[in-house]
């Protein structure tokens, strides 16, 4: 069980992780690049973006919970 755990842990960490890059990139892009950047549209990708860093906080403490209650 504790295997099935760290797999889905690992997943989530990484899908999380990619999706934060992702979105925190593609923000200051929008601020650096465009000439009129939609504002409404950058807080609402910078605060998906916090979202996924939150979650992929939580999910290495999960992955660090799992392996201190394994051990």
């Amino acid at each position: 069980m504790a295997m099935y755990a760290w797999i889905v842990f690992q997943v989530l960490f990484v899908v999380f992780l990619i999706l934060h890059l992702v979105l925190s990139t593609q923000a200051k892009r929008m601020v650096m690049y465009e000439k009129d950047p939609d504002v409404s549209k950058i807080k609402f990708t910078r605060s998906l973006s916090m979202w996924f860093m939150i979650g992929w906080m939580l999910s290495l403490l999960l992955m660090i919970f799992s392996i201190i209650r394994t051990s």
